[in-house]
């Protein structure tokens, strides 16, 4: 279904989809728990496919369980396919008896389809949503329920969402409510608010940001532009490694550098038990890039640096690198990158004093085979 296609277009195929989509509860549950990779626990809602939807409804998102919850009242499962995507969520009720709503994902690559269903026996179906994507960003959604539908596009300017149109009607009736809802931004690219008309729906406390929070959201950043640079790349090379290399003042951003199996096979064979001294050196390497950025992401790091230095945070700094890396490790297969059996994901200072610490948190499953090699 196309983006451009019109509201009356929409609607009468999403209606006949809803009316199959009713009947076919079990095999839509069935197909899509079975390629679920892993599930799991959130005290709340935690997802959502919308831009900015916790900000706008004014919810605060909830933090991942470590385990299972004795209590299941008002939980979320969720659960995630091979490449660390929701496909199906679990809202538990407060009910006595354990019951809950169930939404399934169909993914496809400028798509996503959502099924909402009730938490009672007879699972009746809700709502069901088409996200319409173009190059990752969100740029349509269309939403039918049994007696309403609603439909919501999205304008961007310089990749940051200016402008959502909502138009919204009962079923059956094709002259609908038009909104629109503004965003508002800083000179860091960081969301101040979001509005209609003169009505402010979000509006960002007038307080200095917590280091914590910059360190949220310049995580959030890096692993964005790591995204956006590799699929840019597309390296077509035999790779044994992925390391983000940083600085010991600028630590934001590291650049990212690939290790090729060709170029390790070289210095092996040139420098025997020494080449351990280049395989692990990013300088060394050919495909050695500086993530490209806008200004506001810019202008986002160099206050981070500015805070990290000024507030003596440099270890909390390096942290975040490890948990964007762990994060891209956990992505991998996304990018359809060309891997050797050993492969490693890498976070490490320009001196590598802290490779042999940071392999070990990143890739504990191969640190026996490799530490010897690795240096300090």
């Amino acid at each position: 279904m196309s983006v451009k296609k019109s509201v009356m277009t929409d609607i009468p195929n999403l209606q006949l989809l809803f009316e199959e989509i009713k009947k076919a509860y079990q095999s839509i549950k069935e197909e899509t728990e079975s390629k679920v990779a892993s599930w799991f626990w959130a005290a709340d809602m935690l997802h959502s496919l919308e831009p900015f939807y916790f900000e706008e409804n004014r919810y605060k998102k909830a933090k991942q369980l470590i385990e299972e919850p004795a209590d299941k009242s008002n939980k979320y499962h969720y659960g995630l396919n091979h490449l660390n995507e929701v496909i199906a969520i679990r809202q538990y009720t407060g009910l006595k008896r354990e019951v809950y709503y169930e939404t399934f994902y169909l993914r496809e690559s400028d798509k996503i389809e959502t099924y909402h269903f009730d938490y009672w026996e007879d699972k009746k179906l809700h709502n069901i949503a088409v996200y319409h994507y173009h190059d990752t960003q969100l740029m349509r959604h269309v939403q039918i329920a049994e007696d309403s539908w609603h439909t919501y596009d999205y304008h961007y300017e310089q990749d940051k969402l200016t402008k959502k149109l909502m138009k919204t009607a009962p079923q059956g009736d094709y002259i609908p409510d038009d909104r629109t809802f503004e965003y508002e931004y800083d000179q860091f690219g960081i969301l101040t608010g979001i509005k209609e008309g003169t009505h402010f729906y979000y509006k960002k406390a007038d307080k200095k940001i917590t280091f914590p929070q910059l360190t949220d959201l310049v995580t959030e950043k890096l692993f964005e532009l790591i995204r956006k640079n590799l699929l840019e790349l597309k390296p077509r090379d035999e790779l044994f490694c992925i390391y983000l290399n940083y600085g010991n003042e600028d630590l934001f951003p590291p650049s990212l550098a690939m290790g090729t199996e060709e170029e390790r096979k070289k210095w092996s064979a040139e420098h025997g038990k020494r080449a351990k001294w280049v395989v692990w050196s990013p300088a060394d390497y050919r495909i050695n890039h500086e993530l490209e950025m806008d200004q506001e992401s810019s202008n986002l790091f160099e206050l981070y640096n500015q805070e990290t230095e000024m507030q003596h945070k440099h270890s909390s700094a390096k942290k975040a690198i490890v948990e964007v890396a762990l994060r891209l490790k956990a992505q991998l297969p996304e990018f359809k990158l060309h891997q050797t059996s050993d492969f490693v994901v890498l976070a490490a200072d320009y001196e590598m004093a802290d490779l042999k610490k940071n392999f070990k948190l990143i890739n504990p499953e191969l640190f026996e085979q490799f530490k010897n090699d690795l240096l300090l």
